[in-house]
């Protein structure tokens, strides 16, 4: 589950990425972000919220059952990094993600 979880956060990131260069946007991604993936026949639906002020970003990111704070977030020079933590049965799972 872990895997499927990371897996779709970069192929989202990947289309957060690219939809905001094709949208001329790429100097503030906010806005909100949706996508979906196919993990051994499954779909998957996710969201993500960001709002992007003077180089910080904040939101949510959602999928599955349930929606996880984004921390640390920072947009600089066309490249967003941010921390999400999710829990799953009890356990916590930490994502550090990057784009261009």
């Amino acid at each position: 589950m872990r895997k499927a979880a990371l897996s779709a956060l970069v192929v989202g990131l990947i289309g957060l990425v690219g939809a905001a260069q094709a949208d001329d946007k790429k100097d503030n991604p906010t806005g909100t972000w949706k996508w979906s993936i196919d993990f051994k026949g499954n779909k998957r639906e996710f969201t993500a919220k960001l709002v992007a002020k003077d180089g910080k970003v904040t939101g949510t990111l959602s999928g599955g059952k349930n929606e996880a704070k984004i921390e640390d977030g920072t947009f600089k020079d066309g490249k967003i990094a941010f921390t999400v933590t999710r829990e799953f049965k009890d356990q916590k799972f930490t994502t550090n993600t990057t784009a261009t």
